[in-house]
């Protein structure tokens, strides 16, 4: 997701860099690296990261095909663009 996709969804606008940020059960999310690039102090925190790669990568080959078909059949219920 791109930064001003974060600021939107969030939103995160006219946030001072001074704001102190947690992603909370972000997952893989690049939010914390974007948002520190800016100059914000930005910290992810997710128990998923208490496994090693190989067992990551297996829980999202395990989710990967479920959450796709999720997205699919509720497409209508988002805006694209």
């Amino acid at each position: 997701m791109a930064d001003a996709e974060f600021d939107q969804f969030f939103d995160l606008l006219g946030l001072f860099s001074c704001c102190r940020l947690l992603d909370c059960g972000g997952g893989p999310s690049s939010f914390a690296v974007e948002y520190a690039r800016r100059g914000y102090e930005a910290v992810s925190l997710d128990s998923l990261f208490k496994h090693g790669p190989r067992d990551i990568q297996a829980r999202f080959d395990a989710t990967v095909g479920p959450m796709t078909e999720g997205m699919v059949r509720a497409r209508d219920r988002f805006l694209w663009h």
